[in-house]
């Protein structure tokens, strides 16, 4: 039994900071650490650790607590479970924690888990057919002639399943009967096919693949035959979608992965599960493969939560170059970095393997990347005329709208200097244009601002002005300040359920902000200053934001009081007019508006609590 004073003792020993930094990448912040959150996917960083306090904080999905929590929440475990991991990387040592097994958090149900150790005792018979039968012998001859050896083939725990359509139903009986899988789960399993006459394997005479979950357990296998096209047109089968597999939120390959591209920071997206091995083959081991599907916004966070570069490595095809230009697109809503590696004289990293060599691949791989800017401006630059004007112009007008996606400012000034190179314009030109073209660029009917931003331009009566150098006019000064400054700040506030400004010229400034940080995310109040409309109005509001005394480092807490202080004015003055109202009543004598009103006074009181 672990004692709280042991536990207090790993607690107050270990560094939150140093135990972070083994999931994801952190940058001192002022006072603070921050990075992009690992439970949710974000564009820029609001994940903020303070050292100090030796706890964490997210500003935009609200996760946080102390070491412990952060361990259990990212590896899936139970509190002592991650009491142990904790002392294991800080080497504390600790009476009695070597006898703590690990303990995960079990995500499935009872039918699910049952259906994972079937998986698992599939893939174990699979990989015995493959190495030890000799009806696997030409499956092991195929993969050795396509230059696996064993060590890679076990480590991707390959395998074969036989031509009898009886041989997991006999191997697997023991265990279905132990665990009291029903039929109806069995039809989930696809493993099976399931006849009014009985039972048999749904995989025959095939390479088996399995497909494994982010903690590496197996819930699904693709299965690839090995007879000619005319007899068996089907290349590979794959499971179905069921109780533990869904393939929107799988990457294969990641729970190998997952650990060194927590080191190089950089995963590799792949189409296929042989161009996996080949990346892999070729010292590129952080290789993930979408699973035949176009990529989803849960297989993103999976690649966000561990790296901060995304190499898409897809086939050379139409098809393939077509998936690329949908995954730069949402890689683009991210604060992953995209590059594109381009398969020149094969089709797909497995062929230039083959013809190659696995240095030669390494070295595509290493220094054949281009930026997924310069892909979308070879591909469109394609497919364009460029001696007849009006495709140039609609050529020109494409590439310039964008450029705001490129998330460096280095790269940004590099491509405008290109452009305006290889089009003869001026860079100013360029620069000018960025606005308006991101204007123009927005799809039919798509709006120009997120529900929040629409939501306070509808506004139609002007709220009570805020007596200035009142608490609540200040707060909204040095609120405005932190959001203008601060990429973390405006992903909080966007994300904010019912709050405003609560004077109408600040909810100006936050529609602006909001517009104008969408062509230039990295803003100074000066910069913000001089892209606000040419008009008086806010001069003197930018006047004293600017003026604004405020330190670099954003205060613990800082950000909630201020919107506190918003809000309850808001309160006070419904409580302003309550309270002149119920006064009225009182006068008239009118007993169930008094009541009525008493009500709401008591309840707007319990608010300013």
């Amino acid at each position: 039994m672990i004692s709280d004073k042991t536990i207090e003792n790993v607690r107050e020993r270990a560094n939150i900071v140093h135990i972070v930094s083994q999931y994801m990448d952190l940058r001192k912040a002022g006072r603070d650490y921050s990075g992009c959150c690992p439970f949710h996917n974000e564009k820029t960083p609001s994940f903020h650790v303070n050292e100090e306090k030796q706890v964490y904080h997210c500003f935009g999905c609200g996760a946080g607590g102390d070491v412990f929590r952060f361990v259990q929440d990212i590896e899936k475990i139970d509190f002592l479970s991650s009491l142990k991991r904790v002392a294991e990387i800080e080497a504390i040592k600790v009476d009695g924690i070597e006898d703590i097994g690990p303990r995960e958090i079990n995500p499935y149900s009872s039918d699910q888990n049952k259906l994972i150790k079937l998986h698992e005792l599939a893939c174990a018979y699979y990989e015995h057919m493959l190495f030890n039968t000799a009806e696997g012998a030409p499956a092991l001859e195929y993969l050795h002639n396509r230059g696996l050896n064993d060590a890679t083939i076990k480590k991707f725990r390959l395998g074969y399943a036989p031509s009898f359509n009886q041989g997991f139903v006999q191997a697997s009986s023991k265990l279905i009967e132990e665990l009291q899988i029903s039929n109806e789960t069995l039809q989930q399993s696809s493993l099976f096919n399931m006849y009014d006459s009985g039972v048999s394997d749904r995989f025959t005479e095939r390479v088996m693949f399995p497909i494994a979950n982010k903690q590496g357990k197996v819930i699904a296998f693709s299965g690839r035959t090995l007879k000619p096209k005319d007899i068996e047109p089907r290349k590979y089968i794959n499971s179905s979608e069921g109780l533990i597999f869904n393939k929107s939120s799988v990457l294969y390959n990641f729970n190998n992965a997952a650990a060194p591209a927590r080191k190089t920071k950089e995963i590799f997206l792949c189409e296929g599960q042989m161009d996996v091995i080949a990346l892999d083959r070729a010292d590129a081991t952080t290789a993930v493969a979408s699973m035949g599907t176009s990529l989803t916004p849960e297989q993103i966070a999976l690649i966000s939560s561990v790296a901060e570069k995304v190499i898409i490595t897809y086939d050379a095809d139409a098809a393939g170059v077509k998936a690329t230009l949908r995954a730069i697109e949402m890689l683009a809503e991210t604060n992953l970095e995209t590059y594109v590696v381009r398969i020149s004289g094969a089709k797909d990293p497995d062929e230039y393997l083959e013809a190659h060599g696995e240095q030669g691949l390494n070295e595509l791989l290493m220094h054949g990347r281009m930026s997924a800017y310069n892909f979308k401006k070879s591909y469109y630059t394609s497919t364009k005329n460029i001696n007849n004007e009006a495709e140039k112009t609609e050529l020109v007008k494409y590439l310039i709208g964008e450029l705001p996606k490129i998330k460096t400012d280095l790269e940004r000034e590099l491509e405008i200097n290109k452009l305006a190179q290889e089009f003869n314009l001026s860079q100013e030109f360029i620069r000018n244009g960025l606005a308006p073209v991101v204007a123009q660029s927005q799809p039919a009917g798509q709006p120009s601002q997120q529900p929040q931003q629409q939501r306070r331009l509808k506004k139609e009566v002007p709220k009570p002005v805020i007596t200035k150098n009142s608490k609540a006019y200040n707060s909204q000064l040095k609120l405005m300040y932190r959001m203008i400054t601060s990429p973390e700040v405006r992903v909080k506030i966007n994300a904010a359920k019912n709050f405003e400004f609560r004077d109408d010229i600040f909810e100006e400034l936050y529609v602006l902000l909001n517009g104008i940080v969408n062509v230039n995310p990295n803003l100074s109040i000066i910069d913000f200053a001089r892209n606000l409309p040419e008009t008086n109005k806010y001069d003197q509001v930018m006047n004293e934001i600017a003026e604004l005394d405020m330190s670099r480092e954003i205060g613990f807490g800082e950000i909630e009081d201020y919107q506190k202080v918003i809000k309850d004015a808001e309160v006070e003055d419904q409580l302003a007019r309550v309270k002149s109202e119920l006064e009225a009543a009182k006068q008239s004598n009118e007993k169930d508006k008094i009541t009525q009103l008493t009500i709401e006074l008591i309840e707007l009181n319990r608010k300013l609590k």
